[in-house]
């Protein structure tokens, strides 16, 4: 009952939030309605690039699309085949340093958005990335030279006063940065950053009735995001509500894998019900895209020598200890596991050598034997041996008689005619044999044909 209480409150908190502005900004759009005026544009565009598949500004045009519903994916293949077929346009790759951003690729958008620049693009909003991009790349120079160049294009920019209210807030100004940041939000109402930074705001306050106001005024411009349900997550949490801030923070996963504070959330849950698996799936999922987190890093450590997964263990406490040199507790137990697995590898190395010369043994080439040879007999009775060659046919032969000496009547010695003339001679065999041509480079032979078939590989773009 305590539970359907506190619920109804939030409903009613959501209805008063939503409810609160008389002005027409503050309706919060129906999703249907959402959907009903994105696919027509969606249809027509579908349509248009079967009939003229090689226009890249219709790729453009629908990558935009994507982008807006944050469908990355989608909006990167479009934007990409837009660059293939024509890459001389500025906006491409704005806009593919755009979603690369948004995929915290800030390598791979860096590098499209000074393509961009190439193309001599005079773009505040480009100018204003470029800015955010080396502010989180900690290069504050280069930061501040971009954000220079954007004011001097477009002073009054609503991306300008978000940058430098982020800038303030490095700075731990706080004062200077909502003050920033209301500017940004005064310049564009939509501008979800600019909300979600004001969220980040009060959550470390601990103003959680704060940020929850700046949720709802967010929902209004996205309705599936999932760092709007994981601070959704975090208020209901503050609130009490643990089965409802844990579906909040399963919610937000489901959106987006790659937002590790869900995960992180989602294995601490799992780890509490001493569900020892799940958790450390979440952990090592908060690693994978969070690899400077001591926290996911510890757990995911601890899960794993609980489940015998030592090489494991060993790999997340090898990164903890580089994250905080100064813990000793981590860096006795790698000790620990190098001596527990390091036996253990030395065992399945010496079982794999084992494995590797039984096999050997049983496989050995017995040694042929030695070549068969026949005799043949001369008139003087000296034999020779002569090796039978591979594939030839061996003639039966007929035995050689021995030469008879005696004599005669008169007492005269007779002499026997030679072997050659008393041994039959036998018809030679014909050999049938046929001998297949042996291909050039061995037994399987080079491959031959029409090679001017085989397919180029495609040329690559902008990763």
């Amino acid at each position: 009952m305590k539970v359907l209480t506190h619920l109804l409150v939030i409903v009613l908190a959501f209805a008063l939030w939503g409810c609160g502005s008389g002005s027409k900004d503050s309706k919060m759009p129906d999703v249907d309605e959402f959907h009903s005026l994105i696919e027509p544009q969606l249809h027509l565009l579908n349509e248009a690039i079967q009939d003229e598949s090689d226009d890249p500004v219709l790729y453009y045009k629908r990558a935009k699309i994507y982008y807006g519903l944050g469908e990355f994916q989608h909006a990167l293949n479009d934007i990409n085949q837009a660059i293939q077929l024509d890459n001389s346009y500025d906006k491409f790759y704005l806009l593919l340093a755009n979603i690369y951003f948004s995929l915290q690729k800030n390598t791979l958008a860096l590098k499209a958005a000074k393509q961009a620049e190439q193309l001599k693009s005079n773009n505040p909003e480009l100018y204003i990335l470029l800015a955010e991009i080396f502010w989180s790349l900690n290069d504050s120079q280069s930061s501040e030279t971009y954000l220079n160049k954007a004011i001097a294009i477009a002073p009054f920019h609503s991306e300008i006063f978000l940058l430098k209210g982020k800038v303030f807030l490095g700075q731990k100004d706080t004062v200077q940065a909502m003050s920033n940041l209301r500017t940004a939000l005064e310049k564009d109402k939509q501008n979800l950053d600019v909300h979600k930074e004001f969220i980040k705001v009060y959550n470390h306050q601990k103003k959680y009735d704060s940020m929850m106001y700046y949720i709802v005024q967010a929902r209004k411009i996205s309705r599936s995001d999932a760092f709007l349900n994981y601070y959704e997550g975090q208020f209901l949490e503050n609130k009490g509500l643990a089965v409802a801030s844990e579906s909040a923070y399963r919610a937000a996963f489901e959106l987006d894998t790659t937002f590790y504070p869900a995960s992180t959330k989602l294995g601490f849950i799992e780890y509490q019900k001493n569900n020892l698996e799940p958790a450390y799936y979440y952990f090592n999922q908060a690693v994978k895209y969070n690899p400077e987190s001591k926290d996911a890093n510890r757990m995911a450590g601890e899960l794993a020598e609980k489940l015998n997964k030592g090489e494991e263990a060993i790999g997340f406490y090898e990164n903890l200890v580089k994250l905080d040199t100064g813990n000793v507790a981590v860096k006795q137990s790698l000790q620990r596991l190098y001596a527990a697995y390091s036996s253990k590898i030395k065992r399945m190395e010496e079982e794999k050598v084992e494995t590797v010369a039984t096999t050997t043994r049983e496989t050995d080439v017995v040694s042929p034997p030695k070549p068969v040879t026949t005799t043949t007999t001369t008139t003087t009775g000296i034999q020779k041996a002569s090796p039978v060659k591979k594939d030839s046919v061996v003639r039966p032969t007929t035995p050689v008689q021995k030469p008879v000496v005696g004599k005669d009547t008169t007492g005269k010695v007779v002499k026997p005619k030679t072997g050659v003339d008393t041994v039959k001679k036998d018809k030679p065999v014909k050999d049938t044999t046929k001998v297949k041509p042996r291909t050039e480079g061995g037994g399987i032979g080079n491959i031959t044909g029409d090679t001017s078939r085989m397919e180029r590989a495609p040329s690559k773009s902008i990763e």
